[in-house]
């Protein structure tokens, strides 16, 4: 039972493996038809396409009424990717002597503030112990209105751009959603057979099983941005991860919010949360800022990563 267990959650992480790969080589296409930086393809589709299970389990939970699921889902999903995936997109690509990390967006403050406020404004919102239906509507217009701004503000240097011909980029959409479908059904068959085994040997309620089900949940981003980093397209990575954030942040909640407004049962737990959010947000926008994309970086993130697991094991549980 285990190794047939093991043996499918291999199988779809090589499905899914090859399905990021397939993504990013479209995208890439994508981006340098339409002029786009590689940050704002990345951030939007790549971060949307990663996000998708996350969004799958926010509809699931909203129909079942169980909403408080998909909130702890989606803010845990956030420090994750912004701790344990950049920390082990940075860390790896280096233990195999890959040094030269160069993010070429450059996220100024204006930039920065705006998706820093659409990541933290749903839990703002839930402070109150409530969201609302016109709190889902508010977090989709948010999210609206930063896509709006950046596309509009997107600034590339044309010289850098690959020349790709029409049936290229044609050919690049095709590939982008056959990828995508791919992503989404090995993401999640790859957090179906990682739940059966955590249920198989009873480890629900102790932090190895939790521990197991947070990788498996934020895989595609660990692939996506692991992937980019691997290739030197660190916009790309750093794109996907802050897109994934600000989506599950703003789309995943409002929908949650739309079909379903709920109450917050547990709100010192969010209280606690969010201010590892904000704190991480700060210090990962401060290394990024100034292109410090080092070892010791990564380490960083990953130690904090592990804090934020000990606090919400020991603490909160």
């Amino acid at each position: 039972m285990l190794i047939e267990k093991l043996v499918f959650i291999i199988f779809f992480l090589i499905l899914l493996i090859f399905g990021v790969k397939i993504l990013i080589n479209s995208l890439l296409k994508i981006a340098h038809y339409l002029k786009l930086s590689d940050f704002i393809i990345a951030f939007f589709i790549g971060g949307i396409s990663t996000s998708l299970p996350e969004l799958i389990l926010g509809i699931q939970s909203s129909i079942f009424k169980v909403n408080q699921i998909s909130l702890g889902n989606v803010l845990g999903a956030n420090i994750n990717d912004l701790s344990f995936i950049l920390g082990i997109s940075i860390l790896i690509p280096f233990l195999f002597k890959r040094l030269n990390f160069n993010l070429e967006y450059n996220l100024e403050n204006l930039h920065f503030v705006l998706i820093f406020l659409i990541t933290i404004a749903p839990y703002l919102l839930a402070i109150d112990g409530y969201l609302s239906f016109i709190d889902g509507i508010f977090l989709f217009l948010l999210f609206l209105g930063y896509s709006y701004f950046a596309i509009k503000e997107n600034k590339i240097k044309i010289e850098k751009l690959e020349q790709v011909s029409f049936k290229e980029f044609f050919n690049s959409i095709f590939y982008s959603l056959f990828s995508i479908i791919l992503i989404v059904v090995s993401s999640f068959f790859v957090i179906k057979e990682s739940k059966n085994l955590v249920n198989l040997y009873g480890l629900n309620n102790i932090p190895f099983g939790a521990l197991i089900l947070s990788i498996s949940s934020t895989m595609p981003e660990l692939l996506f941005s692991y992937q980019s980093m691997k290739k030197n397209l660190v916009d790309f990575a750093i794109g996907n991860i802050f897109g994934s954030v600000a989506f599950n942040s703003n789309i995943v909640l409002a929908v949650n919010a739309i079909l379903n407004p709920f109450k917050i049962e547990e709100r010192i737990n969010l209280f606690i949360n969010l201010i590892f959010l904000i704190f991480i947000f700060l210090i990962d926008w401060h290394f990024l800022k100034n292109k410090q994309i080092n070892i010791l970086f990564s380490i960083f993130l990953l130690a904090y990563w592990l804090l934020f697991l000990v606090v919400n094991f020991i603490f909160l549980v």
